[in-house]
C-alpha cells in the first residue's frame, strides 16, 4: 500500500496543491529515529498518514490507499471538522455528528495505534455501533468494511472479551457486506476490503456457515451474498480507474471461494486459473513505474500460488529479481510461496538471500527477523549452526540501533522472542549466545522493548 499511496497521491500535482497551508513531514521507516517516532506517534503500519493541528492534536489517521480523489476528501473533512476523532465518535452516539465528522470516522485507520481510549473488545463493538448509526451510503459501507476487518483480524487471538465482539460481528456478517455493495459508489469506497481483504473475511465469516453463506441481498432480490460480492469484484477488476494491484486482487474473492468449496487438496477450475493468468499477465505488461510494480509484482504471484500455480509465481518473482534496485522484497515472497509449497529447503535459500541482499536501518532489521524465525522454526539438524550465527546478526543489527527495539522493530523483537523461546527447547547452543546479549540490554540502560523482549526469553517478562 505505500507504492500505491506514492504513486496515486504524493507523487501527484494535487498533493503539493492541498499541502500548500500545512507542514508536510515524511518520514521514512528507515531514517534515523524512525522507530521512536512511530512509538511515540502509536503508528504500527505502513503508511500512515496523519494530521494534527499547531498543539499537537490529531485529526485525522490514514492508512488505506486512497486515490488522489479520496485523499482530498479526506483532508478537507478532516480540516473542516472543528475536532478531534473522539469529538466526532461522540458526536456520533449523540445522532449530533456532521457530513464532515462522518467522513473522519469512515476514513479513520482503526487498526494502526492512535489515542483512542478503547480496548481491543471495545474498539470493535464501538466500530459496529457506528456502523448502525451512520448514514446510509459511502460512509456507512466503509465503517461496515472496517468492521469486517477488524473482526476477522481479531478472530484468531484475544480474550473472551474479544471473541464476544467477534462473535457479534460475525452473526451480522452478511448485513455488514450488504452494506459494502449497495451502490457502485460503495464497492469503490470498499475495493481495498473487496478485493485484498476479502481471503480473511470469507475464511472467518462464511466459511462452514452455510446459513451465512447463503443469505439473499436485499438490495438485488433473491441474489445470494457472496454471488454478488463476486460480481463487486468482477466491477472492480473490470474499473480502468482501480489501479494494477485492485485489478489483479479482484479475482481473489473468486479463488477463495472455489477453494473453501473444494474438498481437501481439490484443485480449482481450469477457466478460473486460465483468468488468474491473464490477470497476472496484463498486470505484469501493465505495471511500469517502480512504484506499481512493487505494488502488484508480489501480489500477483501471491495469486498465482494461492490458485495452484506454484511454479508461474516463482518465474515471475524471480524475472522481477532481475529488474529491481530492492531484490529483499520479492526473495522474500519467493521464500513465502516455497514454504507454503511444502518446499522448505528453497524457502531458506531465499528467506537467506533477502536477508543479506536488504538495505536500511528498520528494513535490514525486518528481513534478519524474518529469516531468524524462519530457521528457528525448521528443526532440521543442518539449521542449528546458521540458527545461531543468524541469532548472533539480528542481535548486533539491533543493538546497533537507538531505536533498534521501539515501533516496528519492538513488534518483529515479540516475534523473535516467541520463536527463539521454542527454539532453546532444543537448541541449548542458543543459551549462553542470548545470555551474553540480555547482560547487553541491561548495561545499556532501561529500554522497555528490549526488557521485554530479553524477558520472554530469560524467564523474567513482566
Amino acid at each position: 500500500m505505500c507504492n500505491e499511496l506514492k504513486s496515486q497521491v504524493f507523487s501527484q500535482p494535487r498533493f503539493a496543491d492541498l499541502t500548500q497551508t500545512l507542514i508536510a513531514v515524511h518520514l521514512d521507516g528507515d531514517s534515523e529515529n524512525a522507530q521512536t517516532w512511530a512509538e511515540k506517534l502509536k503508528v504500527s503500519g505502513y503508511p500512515t498518514v496523519l494530521l494534527f493541528t499547531a498543539n499537537g492534536q490529531e485529526i485525522m489517521r490514514l492508512g488505506e490507499a486512497l486515490d488522489m480523489q479520496e485523499f482530498e476528501a479526506a483532508l478537507t473533512a478532516a480540516l473542516s471538522s472543528g475536532g478531534s476523532v473522539q469529538d466526532a465518535i461522540a458526536n456520533a452516539q449523540n445522532g449530533k455528528a456532521t457530513p464532515a465528522q462522518w467522513q473522519m470516522l469512515a476514513t479513520y485507520q482503526w487498526g494502526n495505534g492512535g489515542d483512542l481510549p478503547y480496548t481491543q473488545a471495545q474498539q470493535l463493538q464501538l466500530l459496529y455501533q457506528l456502523t448502525d448509526l451512520a448514514p446510509k451510503g459511502r460512509e456507512r459501507a466503509m465503517l461496515a468494511a472496517s468492521t469486517l476487518s477488524a473482526a476477522a483480524e481479531a478472530a484468531a487471538e484475544g480474550d473472551d472479551e474479544v471473541k464476544k465482539a467477534v462473535a457479534l460481528v460475525k452473526a451480522s456478517a452478511a448485513d455488514l457486506v450488504e452494506r459494502m455493495l449497495e451502490t457502485r459508489e460503495t464497492i469503490w469506497a470498499t475495493r481495498a476490503t473487496l478485493t485484498g481483504g476479502a481471503e480473511g473475511i470469507l475464511e472467518w465469516g462464511f466459511a462452514g456457515n452455510s446459513a451465512v453463506e447463503s443469505a439473499t441481498s436485499r438490495t438485488v432480490a433473491s441474489k445470494p451474498i457472496l454471488d454478488q460480492w463476486l460480481t463487486a469484484s468482477e466491477i472492480l477488476g473490470d474499473n480502468p480507474q482501480s489501479s494494477a494491484d485492485i485489478r489483479v486482487e479482484s479475482l481473489l474473492p473468486a479463488v477463495t471461494l472455489e477453494k473453501m468449496r473444494l474438498p481437501t487438496g481439490g484443485k480449482i477450475s481450469s477457466e478460473l486459473l486460465a483468468r488468474v493468468r491473464a490477470a497476472v499477465r496484463r498486470a505484469d505488461s501493465g505495471a511500469k513505474s517502480k512504484f506499481e510494480r512493487h505494488a502488484v509484482i508480489s501480489d500477483a504471484a501471491e495469486l498465482l500460488a494461492m490458485a495452484g500455480d506454484f511454479e508461474g509465481a516463482r518465474q515471475l518473482l524471480i524475472s522481477e529479481i532481475k529488474n529491481t534496485d530492492t531484490p529483499w522484497y520479492f526473495q522474500s515472497s519467493l521464500s513465502g510461496i516455497c514454504r507454503d509449497a511444502g518446499k522448505i529447503s528453497e524457502a531458506l535459500s531465499w528467506s537467506e538471500k533477502a536477508r543479506l541482499s536488504a538495505k536500511g536501518r528498520a528494513s535490514r532489521l525486518q528481513w534478519i527477523s524474518a529469516d531468524l524465525i524462519l530457521i528457528a522454526k525448521t528443526s532440521s539438524s543442518q539449521q542449528k549452526a546458521k540458527l545461531n550465527e543468524v541469532a548472533k546478526d539480528y542481535y548486533d543489527t539491533a543493538f546497533a540501533l537507538n531505536d533498534g527495539f521501539r515501533g516496528r522493530n519492538k513488534v518483529r523483537s515479540t516475534r523473535v522472542a516467541a520463536a527463539l523461546k521454542s527454539a532453546l527447547l532444543h537448541e541449548p547452543e542458543l543459551r549462553p549466545i542470548i545470555a551474553g546479549y540480555a547482560a547487553k540490554c541491561t548495561a545499556g540502560g532501561v529500554d522497555s522493548g528490549c526488557a521485554a523482549h530479553f524477558g520472554v526469553l530469560t524467564g523474567n517478562a513482566t
